[in-house]
């Protein structure tokens, strides 16, 4: 015969109802009791784990000069707060190892440099996952458009970022920015950066005036795409977009397109109005974006 511990009919009823508010509610989770770190891949579903492992390594650099930077790198799961590990870097690269495909965030710790976190869909292993750092001081009174790529062949070696205005009055010769016309810091934007063999960054600012609008010049929009200079497609250019905003911190980023096509050398990225308001693109083509 079954033996039903004794308990007197209060306990009974209390345990019971703990039992039902359990399953009711929070569908009893055991993940609480095991200590079982829950992670999201790449498709922001709940990952339910994966025997396949892979490693990411890249420098951290300073997104208006180019320059290593010297620090740490923390890991942490989707949530972004579970520490999964950390590595020092300085001019060598960060590198971790052992990891279930899946989304992550990483994020750098650099001595005067503002930290960021970045999080990245990691599906297979790669050597260019760079990290890009900015001091408050490079970001004071301006946006800071940032490219990166990979850093080997299929890459493209060259990848260029231009952005091109509309409406105002944009200083003379600077309606476009891009390798060709690099404006300065004067004007209404300037190229800092031009990388021409691998990885990046290639950087825009572009120059607000508190005085006239968010948008020094007055100039009511702004377009921004990349052009793939040399061979390759965007599906294996890793390239990535981020945007600075003035206290050096990510404002957003764009991952670049999947589209295969050598011929599809134009990545539209994003419109910016004249208050900054972000109009997503992401549209390929084979010439010059319509902006």
């Amino acid at each position: 015969m079954l033996k039903v511990p004794s308990l007197s009919l209060s306990a009974l009823c209390l345990r019971l109802v703990v039992v039902a508010f359990c399953v009711g509610l929070f569908a009893c989770d055991d993940s609480e009791e095991t200590g079982e770190t829950i992670s999201l891949n790449c498709a922001g579903e709940v990952d339910t784990g994966s025997t396949t492992t892979i490693s990411i390594s890249g420098y951290v650099k300073d997104g208006k000069t180019g320059s290593k930077l010297s620090g740490a790198v923390n890991l942490y799961n989707s949530t972004g707060t579970v520490l999964l590990d950390n590595s020092s870097v300085s001019s060598s690269k960060y590198s971790f190892s052992g990891l279930t495909p899946s989304t992550y965030v990483l994020k750098s710790v650099i001595t005067n440099y503002t930290s960021v976190a970045d999080s990245k869909c990691l599906t297979s292993s790669s050597t260019s996952k760079d990290l890009i750092a900015l001091t408050t001081s490079q970001a004071t009174n301006a946006n800071v458009i940032v490219l990166t790529w990979g850093d080997s062949s299929p890459t493209s070696a060259d990848i260029d970022a231009y952005i091109q205005s509309y409406g105002g009055s944009p200083d003379s010769g600077t309606a476009k920015i891009y390798y060709n016309k690099k404006g300065s810091s004067s004007a209404w934007a300037m190229l800092d950066l031009d990388d021409r063999s691998y990885s990046g960054p290639e950087t825009i600012t572009i120059n607000l005036d508190s005085s006239s609008g968010p948008m020094r010049n007055s100039i009511t929009k702004a377009c921004y795409y990349v052009h793939l200079y040399s061979s390759g497609s965007f599906s294996n250019s890793k390239a990535q977009v981020q945007i600075f905003q003035s206290n050096g911190t990510v404002l957003t980023n764009f991952d670049g397109p999947t589209d295969t096509s050598t011929s599809n050398r134009y990545w539209h990225v994003f419109d910016l109005d004249s208050n900054l308001n972000i109009t997503t693109k992401n549209t390929v083509s084979s010439s010059v974006p319509s902006c």
